[in-house]
């Protein structure tokens, strides 16, 4: 998202809450806000306009407590695993108890094979860490994603 702002493409910054409903950047800079009720969510305008970077940290907030693993899972493009992955592309597990890694770095050898470096952090993400490899702990933290994994894996698009 600060890739984005960064950018100005601000009109690109927007998620879907795990309920399903989209929250964009740019209607909440204009003042809309929603009430949440359960899993039904309304936007009104309740304020007035505000496109500063500290307003935009409070949308940041406003994601990070009611968009999750799930919502994120839904809404990004699948892609397959092996040697479709990318740098920057997560791994998802969505749901209540979901978890995502992402993709840091990749090896290719002279054959061609890929091993990919997993990064990780809590949520939501503020300090991150690479992910040791336990089950092939020769490579590690290093990993052979050509069969998959536990996760579904999503583009990132910037």
């Amino acid at each position: 998202m600060i890739y984005l702002w960064n950018a100005n493409r601000k009109d690109g910054i927007g998620f879907n809450f795990t309920s399903g409903h989209y929250c964009s950047w740019i209607k909440y800079a204009e003042g809309y806000r929603p009430k949440i009720n359960g899993n039904k969510v309304v936007f009104n305008k309740t304020t007035g306009a505000n496109h500063s970077k500290e307003n935009f940290y409070n949308y940041l907030n406003l994601i990070y407590m009611y968009s999750g693993t799930l919502s994120l899972f839904n809404a990004l493009e699948k892609v397959k695993a092996g040697k479709n992955l990318k740098i920057g592309d997560m791994l998802i597990r969505g749901g209540t108890l979901g978890h995502i890694v992402m993709i840091a770095d990749e090896a290719i050898n002279r054959n061609g094979e890929k091993r990919f470096l997993l990064f990780q952090g809590n949520t939501p993400a503020q300090r991150v860490h690479l992910v040791k490899n336990l089950e092939d702990t020769a490579i590690s933290p290093w990993y052979n994603l050509k069969n998959g994994c536990c996760y579904s894996s999503v583009k990132l698009h910037l």
